[in-house]
């Protein structure tokens, strides 16, 4: 009896054929259906919306995105909202949905392999850190590493 009870549990966390974007969490691209990628957000969801159903609702009116592009091999935190990495399947091109006018803070994730060099578009400098407050539907942010 366990043993079905243990396969009807491991056969339910499996992707629903199904299943429509943005209700199928994921931590690599094998997670999700043909058709879809996994978005920085943890979201199975199609190539053009991934990364978008932060906070479960891409469609919700009252978010703004946030989109970090990476230049080079390295990494941004985004505070409470997710991480951007050069190397996972969004190739360092990740949006996150954020509410407008709450600020957030952005970190470039350092380690012997990949220096920070510089911050472009909405964050400048080269500090490590950037704080931006998002208002527009959409803002970019660059970093550059080496």
């Amino acid at each position: 009896m366990k043993t079905i009870a243990a396969l009807s549990l491991a056969l339910a966390a499996c992707y629903e054929p199904d299943a429509i974007d943005c209700t199928v969490e994921c931590t690599a691209p094998r997670d999700c259906a043909d058709g879809q990628v996994c978005g920085s957000d943890g979201f199975c969801a199609a190539p053009d919306i991934a990364g978008l159903c932060n906070a479960n609702n891409h469609d919700d009116p009252q978010l703004v995105s946030l989109t970090i592009e990476i230049e080079g091999n390295g990494k941004v935190s985004v505070e409470k909202v997710g991480m951007c990495d050069s190397e996972s399947p969004s190739a360092g091109n990740c949006t996150f949905s954020v509410t407008p006018g709450v600020a957030q803070q952005l970190k470039a994730v350092e380690n012997k392999e990949r220096t920070f060099v510089s911050w472009t578009a909405t964050c400048t400098g080269s500090s490590a850190t950037c704080a931006l407050t998002p208002v527009m539907a959409l803002t970019r942010v660059g970093a550059r590493f080496e």
